[in-house]
């Protein structure tokens, strides 16, 4: 995360996106978990040089905020977050997760050694300064879907896209813990990029780039 605002950007000093915690607008699963625009902002801006900044998703910001305007966008931070704890807490009172929970510890204590990794993450990453070349999903969503389906050895178990944003991606992965995250994350990145600019060469167009698609930066999180 960039706390230090005297690091950032010149224009993210003039973008309403770096001021508000307030999920990506168009899309649905940032919406649903109350994801945060920022942590997007922090990863693009973590990649790249500070005084070549490019955003794709850079708005200037035209009018004075008034107060109930202030008010309404915390209002809608508040509501994210409430969203997200909500989202927590129904997986944790969940029968399969409580199952699942008493029967691992059923395991360890009749036998230790036949105990082996499960690990679940949510990834996130960028596309290239955040270029929206997913804006139009439905051209790409069912090509990207089963290219994450084809990646079980990539990762040790199981990945499968979660959501496609214009400018982002969210990827749930089931791992066994044999690799580590920035391994997993690196062979999903690369392999899912190249296929898909083998298959749509027009999207590195739209970010004015010759071979790479993603950014280098991602968010990983562990649910469960």
């Amino acid at each position: 995360m960039i706390d230090n605002s005297s690091k950032l950007p010149a224009k993210c000093y003039s973008c309403a996106k770096n001021n508000a915690a307030a999920a990506h607008k168009k899309c649905k699963f940032c919406q649903n978990v109350g994801f945060a625009e920022s942590t997007l902002c922090d990863l693009n801006r973590g990649v790249q040089d500070l005084h070549d900044f490019v955003c794709y998703a850079f708005r200037q910001k035209l009018n004075v905020v008034e107060k109930s305007a202030a008010k309404a966008a915390s209002k809608d931070v508040t509501t994210a977050d409430s969203c997200r704890s909500a989202e927590i807490k129904r997986l944790v009172d969940s029968d399969k997760f409580k199952y699942k929970n008493a029967l691992a510890v059923q395991r360890l204590n009749r036998d230790p050694d036949e105990i082996y990794l499960d690990l679940k993450y949510h990834f996130v990453w960028n596309v290239l300064y955040r270029g929206p070349v997913f804006e139009k999903s439905a051209e790409y969503f069912d090509f990207i879907s089963d290219l994450f389906l084809t990646c079980d050895d990539m990762v040790g178990g199981y990945a499968q896209i979660l959501w496609l944003a214009p400018d982002h991606v969210h990827l749930y992965v089931d791992t066994d813990g044999g690799e580590s995250v920035d391994t997993i994350m690196r062979k999903l990145k690369q392999h899912s990029g190249k296929a898909i600019v083998d298959n749509f060469p027009g999207v590195l167009k739209q970010i004015n780039h010759k071979k790479r698609l993603w950014d280098k930066a991602y968010f990983s999180e562990t649910i469960g």
